[in-house]
């Protein structure tokens, strides 16, 4: 019976003398060169997707909002004066201002704030921490059912939910025109009878 014989491979790990590998400094500002456009490109894109995602969350607190206020109605006969008084949890770190102004409670969280209004203009979500103004530059705003205040008959208040940039004054023009992105992005239909408002699907 005849036997296989495997030989022996030697491989040699020691580079000859003079040949060890290696980058030129050349070759290290290239690849961070291009480390960098990479970045330059992506990050505004990455910028975006954040904040649209916050903008999305925020979306859907206002809709829990509303829709818990209509399950207090078929419960109580009668709208919640307080939205704290509704089925809901709040995210963390939340700050519930009673009557902050003459229109408005405010629920100003770590993510936006949420001006529930007690006039016209419904629930006024302004999602903060935006790339361009960091206390927000664009504002959600959704109908909202309010109760029965003094001067305020009971009933849907606010226009369709719409995107719009931040009605805080002093927001710098970068921030409008990424608030305007922001809208566009997310399927807004600009308004012909009010300039800036973006309605969405």
């Amino acid at each position: 019976m005849s036997k296989i014989y495997q030989k022996n491979i030697s491989f040699n790990i020691i580079p000859a003398k003079g040949k060890f590998g290696g980058f030129t400094l050349i070759e290290l500002l290239v690849v961070v060169l291009i480390i960098g456009i990479l970045a330059a490109i992506a990050l505004p894109q990455y910028q975006m997707s954040v904040y649209k995602t916050r903008f999305n969350t925020v979306r859907s607190w206002v809709h829990s909002i509303r829709n818990a206020q209509e399950v207090y109605y078929m419960a109580n006969g009668k709208y919640a004066d307080d939205i704290r008084d509704l089925d809901i949890q709040f995210p963390n770190g939340c700050i519930y201002i009673a009557n902050s102004s003459y229109s408005y409670d405010t629920l100003d969280c770590p993510d936006a704030r949420l001006d529930v209004s007690r006039s016209y203009h419904g629930i006024i979500a302004t999602v903060k921490k935006c790339p361009k103004y960091a206390p927000g530059c664009a504002t959600y705003v959704e109908p909202y059912t309010v109760p029965y205040r003094e001067g305020v008959g009971e009933g849907v208040m606010g226009f369709s939910p719409n995107c719009r940039a931040s009605a805080a004054g002093g927001v710098p023009e970068e921030a409008l025109a990424y608030a305007k992105k922001v809208c566009l992005s997310l399927g807004g239909t600009e308004s012909v009878n009010k300039s800036g408002w973006y309605y969405l699907p």
